[in-house]
């Protein structure tokens, strides 16, 4: 929630009996907004190295469900309260990192049970 109330129970005017009052909290930076976004991408990156590393296929799984929450959150969220030449600059660095993931992927999986055979088309 980037804004709010606080009720004031008490009149802040001359007199002494208790009345409420409504005054305006100060919204939450979007930086904050953007900076949670930022951690959950090296937190995905994070889990799938290590799923690699390990050979963990859980891991790696559990990545791409931490990218997609991600790329929910930066749709849903965080676009919304952008300029529209930052959003496409925002939306083409998710595209450019999504396609390196998969071709990080694709490429490591290359010799175990994807084959290029299988990637190319039929001839």
């Amino acid at each position: 929630m980037t804004g709010g109330a606080v009720v004031n129970l008490y009149d802040t005017q001359a007199g002494c009996s208790p009345g409420i009052g409504v005054q305006k909290s100060s919204p939450r930076p979007r930086a904050f907004d953007a900076s949670v976004s930022v951690a959950w991408t090296f937190y995905a990156g994070l889990l799938l190295v290590i799923g690699f590393r390990l050979y963990a296929p859980i891991l790696r799984y559990w990545a791409l469900g931490a990218f997609d929450a991600t790329i929910v959150k930066v749709i849903a969220y965080d676009l919304a309260f952008l300029d529209p030449i930052i959003k496409i600059v925002v939306v083409m660095a998710l595209g450019s990192t999504m396609i390196g993931g998969g071709y990080i992927y694709i490429r490591s999986q290359k010799g175990k049970d994807v084959s290029s055979e299988s990637l190319s088309p039929p001839q």
